[in-house]
C-alpha cells in the first residue's frame, strides 16, 4: 500500500477533496488501506475455489493508470463470469474476519432503490467491512441511500450474451454510460485475463482493457481528472462501528 505522504500527493489533484480536513483524509487513506485488506481476503478466496475475477469500473480505472486506488476512491470493483458468480454467491462466507456478505438478489439494504430505480442491480453481491459502515445518507448525485453501503468489494455478475460476446449484468440507466452505448466486450477482448499492477499486488484485468476503458470514460481516460467525488469516507453521512451482535437482527431476512 502507498504511504499516507504518497496519498497525500495524489489527493491534491483532485478538486471535490480540496477542503478536507487533516482527520478527514487520514481517515479516507485508512478507509483505503482497509478496502485493499479486505480486497487481499476475496482474492485469495477466489484463487482457492479456481475462481477467475476481473477488475471493472474505478478499480480497473485506477490499476491501469494509478496502479492502485484512484485518489478520491475507496471502495472496489470486480467482475465474474455467471457460472463462476454463482457459485461465489452460494459459497463464500456470510461473515468474516471484519466484512460480512450481502447480495442484492435476497437483500434490500445492500442497495438503494430509491437512488436507481430504474437499474437492473440484481447480480451484485458486497464483501463489506464491518469497520466502516454508512448510516443513510444523502447522495451527491441525489436521492437517499437507505442501506448500509460502507467501505465494500463489489462483486458484480458478466453475462454470456452469446458464442462472442458478454455484457455487465447491472446498468445503470440513470448514469451509467454503458446503457447509452450499449456495451458489450467481444470474449476475446476479455480472455484471456493479464496482470495488472494495484497497490502493492497484481490484479486479473481484461486483456483489451483500453477497449473497456474507453468506452466508460473516453479516448482520454488516462488522464486524471480534477473532479469525482470520495464516494466512501468521509463525505457520506455518519459513519458507525458495526455491532455484529446485531447483525442477524439488521438483516434478518438475508440470515433466514
Amino acid at each position: 500500500m502507498k504511504t499516507y505522504e504518497q496519498f497525500i500527493k495524489q489527493v491534491k489533484s483532485v478538486d471535490a477533496m480540496s477542503n478536507f480536513t487533516e482527520e478527514q483524509l487520514r481517515g479516507h487513506y485508512r478507509g483505503q488501506c482497509e478496502m485493499l485488506r479486505i480486497f487481499k481476503h476475496v482474492i485469495n478466496w477466489l484463487d482457492q475455489h479456481n475462481l477467475s475475477y476481473f477488475a471493472e469500473g474505478g478499480t480497473l480505472l485506477g490499476s491501469v493508470r494509478d496502479k492502485g486506488f484512484i485518489p478520491h476512491d475507496s471502495d472496489i470493483d470486480i467482475m465474474l463470469m455467471d457460472d463462476e458468480y454463482d457459485y461465489f454467491y452460494h459459497n463464500f462466507p456470510k461473515q468474516g474476519d471484519g466484512f460480512f456478505f450481502l447480495n442484492t438478489k435476497n437483500d434490500p439494504m445492500c442497495f438503494s432503490d430509491s437512488l436507481y430505480p430504474n437499474s437492473d442491480v440484481g447480480h451484485i453481491a458486497r464483501v463489506i467491512s464491518t469497520n466502516y459502515i454508512y448510516s443513510p445518507h444523502q447522495h451527491p448525485r441525489g436521492g437517499i441511500i437507505k442501506g448500509h453501503a460502507g467501505l465494500r468489494v463489489d462483486v458484480n455478475k458478466m453475462f454470456t450474451e452469446n458464442k462472442d460476446f458478454v455484457r455487465p449484468g447491472y446498468l445503470f440507466a440513470e448514469f451509467h454510460t454503458w446503457k447509452e452505448k450499449g456495451f458489450v466486450l467481444r470474449k476475446d477482448q476479455l480472455f484471456p485475463l493479464k496482470k495488472s499492477p494495484f497497490e502493492d499486488i497484481e490484479i486479473n484485468i481484461a486483456d483489451r482493457d483500453d477497449v473497456w476503458l474507453k468506452t466508460s470514460w473516453g479516448a482520454d481516460y488516462m488522464t486524471p481528472s480534477r473532479g469525482g467525488y470520495p464516494h466512501e469516507y468521509p463525505n457520506h453521512g455518519k459513519i458507525t462501528k458495526l455491532d455484529l451482535n446485531n447483525l442477524p437482527q439488521m438483516y434478518k431476512k438475508y440470515y433466514e
